[in-house]
Formats: C-alpha cells, sequence, structure tokens
C-alpha cells in the first residue's frame, strides 16, 4: 500500500510541476503572465493532479511486473497517457459534430501535433519521470532469484544429466 501511494502521489506531484513549468515557460517568452496565474489555480491543479495519479498508477503497474523501470519507459508511459487525454479533449467537440473540419488543413495538423508532443512531453513526461522506478516489495515477494535454482533442482530434478 505504502509503495502504490508513492507512485501516485509522486506521479501526481511531477504532473503539477509539469504543467507549472510549462506555463511559466510560455508566460516568460510571451510577457502573457495571464496563463501562468491560470496555471496555479486549485481547479488546474487537481485537474493535473489526477493525470499524474494516473500516470503512477501506470507505473505502478508495469514497475510490479518487472524488476526496475527504465527512465525512457517511465518517460513514455507518462506521454502516452497524456497524449491520449488531450487528445480526447480536444477532439471531443470534432466527433460530437459541434464543430467542423472544413477550413483545417496541414499546416494546423502539423501545428496541433507539435502542442501535443510539447505539452505531453513536459506533464507526462515530468510525471513518469517523478515515479519511483521499482517496488519496494518487489524483493519481498516468494521466492528470490538465489533461492529459486536450489528450490527448482530439488522439486521439478532440472538437473542436467548429460
Amino acid at each position: 500500500m505504502k509503495d502504490a501511494l508513492s507512485f501516485l502521489l509522486r506521479g501526481a506531484l511531477g504532473a503539477i510541476l509539469g504543467s507549472i513549468s510549462l506555463a511559466l515557460l510560455f508566460s516568460l517568452y510571451t510577457n502573457y503572465v495571464l496563463v501562468f496565474v491560470a496555471s496555479v489555480m486549485p481547479v488546474c491543479l487537481a485537474i493535473e493532479g489526477g493525470l499524474g495519479v494516473v500516470i503512477g498508477l501506470a507505473c505502478w503497474a508495469a514497475a510490479s511486473n518487472v524488476r526496475r523501470l527504465k527512465v525512457l519507459l517511465r518517460i513514455a508511459i507518462g506521454t502516452g497517457i497524456t497524449s491520449v487525454a488531450v487528445s480526447g479533449i480536444y477532439l471531443f467537440p470534432i466527433v460530437n459534430g459541434r464543430e467542423n473540419l472544413s477550413n483545417f488543413s496541414v499546416r494546423d495538423g502539423f501545428s496541433f501535433a507539435f502542442f501535443l508532443l510539447v505539452v505531453s512531453l513536459s506533464i507526462g513526461g515530468t510525471a513518469g519521470l517523478a515515479c519511483p522506478s521499482q517496488n519496494i516489495n518487489f524483493l519481498h515477494r516468494g521466492l528470490t532469484g538465489q533461492r529459486v535454482r536450489p528450490y527448482e533442482r530439488r522439486v521439478w530434478n532440472t538437473d542436467d544429466k548429460n
């Protein structure tokens, strides 16, 4: 339980820090401070924290099956979850027929892809990076690697007699 809570809270904290840093960089670049002010509103922090909890849950599930999660895999998990969430939010009006794509160009597609990449890497990548790389209880479950071999030899008789 303590292990899962560590993944969830670190994912939430990473997503919140990633969104605030992205908003801060954008507001410093454009001199438009309202974006940064809006990013520290409690509603935005709760949404980003919830997204980070989902990323932490996915990293926890992945870490319970392997010994250690690599950094790129954790970043990829966070980026993938965030890109699906952001794409869903932006494509929801188009799917429901509230907006049409009559004046959609290739340039708009590339700008959306760049926006999606930047937002997904800054929010999801930071949340995945903040998650721990391994489960604390992974080594304490069942038989460890040193005790498995004698147990298998004794029970299944897997010695090579050739």
